[in-house]
């Protein structure tokens, strides 16, 4: 089994055949060359070879996989190929954990911290929902955590100064997974605005119990449209703002069933699809 277009490119070099191929993102989700317009011709040729490689290595594979029905649409339109979806899980340990109700509300979101995350919306949303009073007298403090690293950090910690939130909205940097584990254990809501082939941190959250907003960009999405412990917004900031503030007034005091919950993938499931594809 391999992963990645690198595989595919050195695969179609040697014209080897007898391998299933897993690819994430489909070309409009790759990272897009901001300097595509000062590309001198040698370089521009190389990447049509490249692609052609690629295509090549995508062709020869007995089966390929890709993470959305989304994305399976698109390999098909740039590829001609067809793709089986298998969703990515996470793992069952320590889900649906019951938070106690305290005075503090905390909203996360984890992610690299780049332009395409969208992370500016979630302090945008976060500043919004400071101004909704009717729900507010329930908590003393309510606090955003953005966990990750990135070339936006700056950027992001300006925004929260400029409308300031600042006080309250906290930049962990690049934590540990068991360090990641512990702050969604804190969590009360957790806030996704990126655009992204899949979106496996939002599996995390649900399972660990915590409502989510999502953009319909990221594309798990796409098995989350009939879950009440998900809002699923618009690719724009105001909808995402609007969806935040309304997942919280409706959930802040009762959450939903956990029997939605019970049906998400989860590790064992994905093995077990890959096995039976791979044959082992």
């Amino acid at each position: 089994m391999f992963y990645s277009y690198k595989s595919a490119f050195f695969a179609a070099l040697i014209n080897f055949r007898n391998y299933i191929l897993h690819l994430d993102d489909p070309p409009s989700l790759l990272k897009k060359d901001e300097s595509l317009n000062k590309i001198n011709f040698f370089s521009y040729l190389r990447k049509i070879v490249v692609h052609q490689i690629n295509k090549k290595g995508i062709e020869n594979a007995v089966v390929r996989l890709t993470t959305t029905k989304r994305n399976a649409r698109e390999f098909l339109k740039d590829y001609n190929q067809k793709f089986e979806v298998a969703y990515l899980g996470v793992s069952l340990k320590n889900i649906y954990e019951n938070k106690k109700r305290e005075s503090t509300l905390n909203l996360v979101s984890i992610s690299r911290l780049e332009k395409s995350k969208n992370l500016e919306w979630a302090i945008y949303s976060f500043e919004k929902l400071l101004r909704v009073k009717n729900f507010l007298k329930y908590f003393k403090k309510i606090n955003l955590f953005i966990v990750g690293d990135g070339s936006d950090k700056n950027r992001l910690i300006d925004f929260a100064n400029k409308i300031k939130v600042n006080n309250n909205v906290f930049f962990t940097g690049f934590v540990s997974y068991k360090k990641k584990l512990e702050i969604l254990s804190q969590a009360n809501f957790f806030l996704v605005p990126a655009v992204q082939g899949y979106g496996l941190p939002v599996l995390e959250g649900l399972f660990k119990g915590i409502p989510v907003v999502i953009n319909k960009e990221t594309r798990v999405s796409e098995i989350l449209k009939n879950n009440p412990w998900v809002r699923i917004s618009k690719n724009n900031k105001k909808d995402f703002s609007k969806n935040v503030i309304s997942h919280v007034k409706n959930l802040y005091l009762k959450l939903p069933n956990k029997k939605f919950l019970t049906n998400l993938p989860n590790q064992l499931t994905w093995s077990n699809f890959i096995f039976k594809i791979c044959k082992w």
